[in-house]
């Protein structure tokens, strides 16, 4: 439909409309006329169809008001009043996109699908759970999804719980977020800024139902919210739907809820805080120090893209002036830019990690001097212009992961549009990049150091050190606040609390009627899709060596994966093959050294990378290293070059660079086991009684965190294991190369790797029989997480039973029908779920959990679950549909090629992946009873691994063979 500016559609009149180059769309701006609600339409050609409706939601404290909100509002409205309409689209949907997300200013409530009824479908679930929510009838929903005290008799103690509650204390227990928050309070003593969004545990207790009920009144309404719509898709339909149903019953309201800036500072506040680890670990330089900025607003969009590169070109690469400057004054073992441009009063930070409190002075006169040095000297114009090519690449390649482009879009554009800025506008970005070429030249970037950093006054210091056993006091004081909290209680209130409790876990166990669930729109069998996808591939030999060819439409990027297999590597030196895929491309070669070869790496190409991966079918594991290159079809010589460069003349006995880098790896693995405490538990879970969860440990788990905690003692070590271990690898005999490019580039890209491949000797070397499993069933890690993580494995092929597509959906329906209520809804973890391999690996996990015995309860249960069930067709339909979608939502051209790879190494045909859909699209009632016997023979007698909470884990010793610490092995 042609929409003309000023008239209006269905209650919506039209104020901008403009095509918009960078995102390649037609872009709309309307006012809805009655309710002031704004919307933005973003009309284009991309099946990926996203909507969502934000709200400006200000926290006044540090209750989590918002985020709780969030969580609750999805828990049934007036139209959908199931308990968990959110769990039903997850159930059987095919959404792309399905969430709900707490920033520090807003909440946003995003949904994308393919399908056309689908999208409308979530739409409608989305908009009545936000304008007609059951939580500000149903206390019991605030309390599950916020928090609750729990008394189930009287003679037992009283605890404290709830989703949100349990996620935060998760959340907040790694060093990161404990200084993000330390920083916001040094330079936000005035501003909403200051507090914690998402709620601390400590104060999340104090928020009461009337304050949460007067925060949604307050916010969510139609004034406050902004809708956005993406793709090709019927917006007549969508614009009358909006309107009829929502947002005609509502006025406009007078008052704009606004956010002002922060008082301007005429001092540098130092604030610090600690972060717990378990006693006996604290080594003295665990401590993080930042030293802060307030950068102007983020709806200046030319402002927060050239804060993005900046940080980039400071920080973030190995020839970035900071960085050295800070490790090489030994000030830190690791350096890194933080800037957060969501927030309207943007804030950058300048972080060491692994440093110590007795080091503050000399890193902020560091980082000053260095600063007023570049200003001075000029910063190294190649540095720049890499650093601008690296970024234009990625805007230009928009793979922005799991997240629809649309969605991404929309994202960006909300850090403008909620305080005030064109949306049009915070869409643009080629046209800034233009300008921060131009000013390159012309000391552009120095001078936002001298304006923003030198001689800003809005500035602090943030520090956070290591605190031993911090955890365990804070259980402890806990316990004693509801001990005596119970104790000053009176019977009248001892016997309310245990009704309380009681009727909250009946309101929790007790199932929606078929006629509620109904209620919540589905799609059909028709809606899918029967044939199965599959990306075509063309196997090719060229002097020994096999090669995939792939045509792809990828907008003149050249995809390139130099696949090495490693099984010729023996037991002792695997760890050096974890090490040696994180190496590649960051030490000195004969032609660069490493800040030459990183900039070289942003100019020409789109990243190179080394990655380890462990094919697995049945008991065969095929390790291999993977180096992965991108590059735009105009630069494949340079990136050639480069990979040579990388391949062949790397100097591993650079003790400096190689020092540097394990420190680097050091830190980085310490941030993965702070937010991946799930994968950290299920992958060492597996390497208790499987050889690929083995591998994968020892290259990449905690076996490897543990190899790296004194890999830079004996550097001279290091550097010759992994001399020997790139002459096993990079070998003529263990090379597989894969191109993905557009047609008619792939056969010159190939012809432009034969050098290569005619550099690369021949090994000879065996295949090697390595065996890493640990041949325990039972082992807990502990750190100084405020939860646990649990996972629970086992091999269900050793047991008799072979794997099926089946096994999707069935998954689908133990993750949301019996986990999601048994560990979230009533355990209070964050999230939980189970997984099958085709390798016969079947696993359950819990994420951010309060609970240790009762979840491994849950996961021995699900067999008794299965057997028990009854399916209706409709409910049949719904899972399969929600299976299906998890293998049809639209993938980036780097997850295809992911995906076709390890089609290629599992030996899985285009006729195996069709009988797989099939399988899929066949599941009865029947079937899912007959898993219960799987579940029931392997699950009680399956390994078993906790991670996270020191007292916790002590609570539960009596479950493990092994109890040891992540950081000083016991």
């Amino acid at each position: 439909m042609n929409f003309e500016i000023n008239n209006s559609y269905f209650g919506f009149k039209l104020k901008e409309k403009q095509y918009v180059k960078d995102i390649d769309s037609l872009a709309h701006v309307f006012i809805h006329e009655k309710s002031g609600a704004k919307l933005f339409y973003a009309q284009n050609e991309d099946d990926n169809k996203v909507f969502f409706v934000s709200f400006k939601t200000p926290p006044q404290d540090d209750c989590g008001t918002a985020h709780i909100l969030e969580h609750s509002v999805l828990c049934g409205s007036s139209k959908y009043v199931a308990k968990d309409p959110f769990n039903e689209l997850m159930k059987g949907s095919l959404n792309t996109y399905l969430n709900a997300l707490t920033y520090a200013d807003k909440t946003m409530y995003p949904v994308a699908s393919c399908n056309h009824e689908d999208l409308y479908n979530l739409m409608d679930v989305y908009m009545d759970a936000v304008f007609n929510p059951q939580v500000v009838n149903e206390k019991k929903i605030f309390m599950q999804e916020g928090w609750h005290y729990e008394l189930n008799n009287a003679e037992e103690a009283i605890t404290l719980k709830g989703v949100v509650y349990n996620e935060m204390k998760g959340a907040l227990s790694g060093p990161d977020r404990v200084l993000s928050n330390a920083i916001n309070q040094s330079l936000f003593t005035e501003s909403i800024y200051r507090f914690e969004s998402g709620g601390n545990p400590e104060y999340i207790p104090e928020l009461t139902y009337e304050k949460f009920v007067e925060f949604y009144n307050k916010y969510y309404h139609p004034s406050n919210s902004f809708f956005y719509l993406y793709g090709d898709m019927d917006i007549e339909k969508c614009l009358k739907h909006i309107n009829d149903d929502y947002l005609v019953k509502y006025d406009a309201m007078d008052t704009e809820v606004k956010i002002y800036d922060e008082q301007v500072h005429n001092s540098q506040d130092v604030v610090s805080d600690t972060f717990a680890v378990p006693s006996g670990t604290k080594t003295g330089n665990e401590s993080m120090l930042a030293l802060n900025f307030i950068i102007g607003h983020s709806t200046d969009r030319l402002l927060s893209l050239s804060m993005d590169v900046l940080s980039y070109i400071l920080l973030e690469t190995g020839a970035s002036p900071i960085k050295k400057a800070i490790v090489d004054k030994k000030i830190a073992e690791s350096a890194e830019g933080w800037f957060d441009s969501s927030t309207y009063q943007m804030v950058f930070s300048f972080v060491a990690k692994n440093s110590s409190f007795n080091k503050i002075e000399l890193f902020k006169d560091t980082v000053y001097r260095t600063l007023d040095q570049i200003v001075k000297k000029g910063l190294d114009k190649a540095l720049i212009q890499s650093a601008l090519n690296y970024y234009e690449f990625l805007l230009k390649e928009a793979d922005y992961g799991y997240r629809p482009k649309g969605l991404a879009y929309g994202m960006n554009m909300m850090k403008g549009w909620l305080h005030g800025a064109s949306p049009m506008e915070s869409l643009k970005v080629w046209e800034h990049f233009e300008t921060m070429r131009n000013g390159a030249e012309n000391g552009y970037f120095e001078n936002l150091i001298k304006t923003y950093f030198l001689e800003n006054t809005n500035s602090s210091i943030a520090a956070v050190e290591a605190e031993e056993g911090k955890q365990e006091r804070i259980e402890e004081n806990n316990q004693k606040h509801l001990k005596a909290m119970k104790d000053n209680m009176s019977q009248e209130q001892i016997t309310q609390l245990v009704k309380e409790t009681k009727d909250l876990i009946e309101y929790q166990s007790s199932g929606d009627t078929q006629e509620v669930i109904e209620k919540i729109p589905s799609l059909s069998k028709d809606d899918i899709d029967k044939k199965a996808s599959f990306d075509s591939y063309q196997q090719l030999e060229n002097n020994g060596i096999k090669e995939l060819i792939m045509p792809l439409d990828t907008n003149g990027i050249v995809y390139t994966k130099l696949m090495f297999a490693v099984d010729n590597v023996p037991t002792e030196l695997v760890p050096y093959v974890g090490l040696l895929s994180r190496v590649l491309g960051k030490l000195d070669t004969e032609k660069f050294d490493y800040e030459k070869l990183s900039t070289q790496t942003d100019m020409f190409t789109g990243g190179i990378y080394g990655r380890l991966v462990a094919y697995n079918e049945k008991e065969s594991v095929t390790p291999v290293l993977c180096i992965n290159a991108k590059a735009l079809m105009r630069n494949i010589d340079k990136m050639v070059d480069i990979i040579q460069q990388i391949i062949f003349e790397t100097k591993f006995d650079t003790q400096s660079s190689l020092s540097k880098i394990i420190q680097d790896l050091k830190v980085e693995y310490e941030r993965h086991f702070d937010n991946n405490g799930h994968l950290s538990a299920i992958t060492r879970c597996l390497a208790l009684f499987d050889e690929a969860g083995a591998y994968k440990d020892a290259t990449g788990g905690i076996a490897f965190n543990d190899f790296l905690l004194t890999a830079g003692d004996n550097l001279e070590k290091m550097a010759e294991g992994l001399k020997k271990v790139a002459k096993l690898v990079f070998a003529k005999e263990n090379l597989l190369l894969l191109v993905a490019a557009e047609k008619n580039d792939l056969q010159s890209v190939c012809k432009k790797f034969y050098e290569i491949e005619e550099k690369l000797p021949m090994s000879k070397a065996k295949k090697q029989d390595v065996k890493l499993v640990k041949n325990i069933d039972a082992e807990a890690v502990e750190n100084g997480a405020k939860v646990v993580y649990n996972a629970k494995a086992a091999n269900f092929i050793k047991e008799g039973f072979n794997y099926s597509g089946k096994m999707s959906v069935i998954k689908n329906i133990i993750n949301t029908e019996y986990l999601w209520n048994e560990v979230r809804v009533k355990g209070g973890a964050y999230g939980s779920g189970c997984n099958f391999s085709r390798s016969g690996i079947v696993y359950a996990y819990s994420y951010r959990d309060p609970n240790v015995k009762q979840t491994f309860d849950n996961f021995d249960n699900i067999g008794n679950f299965l057997s028990n069930i009854n399916l209706t067709d409709r409910e049949i339909t719904k899972y399969t549909l929600g299976a299906i979608n998890v293998i049809d939502r639209p993938k980036s051209k780097s997850d295809r090629l992911e995906l076709m790879v390890s089609r290629y190494y599992n030996g899985m045909t285009k006729e195996d992946v069709q009988r797989e859909r099939d399988e899929m699209l066949s599941v009865t009632e029947n079937d899912v009873k007959e898993c219960a016997k799987l579940f029931n023979s392997v699950m009680k007698s399956g390994a078993i691994c906790t991670f996270g909470s020191e007292t916790k884990i002590n609570e539960n010793k009596a479950l493990y063979k092994r109890t040891r610490r992540l950081y000083n092995k016991c």
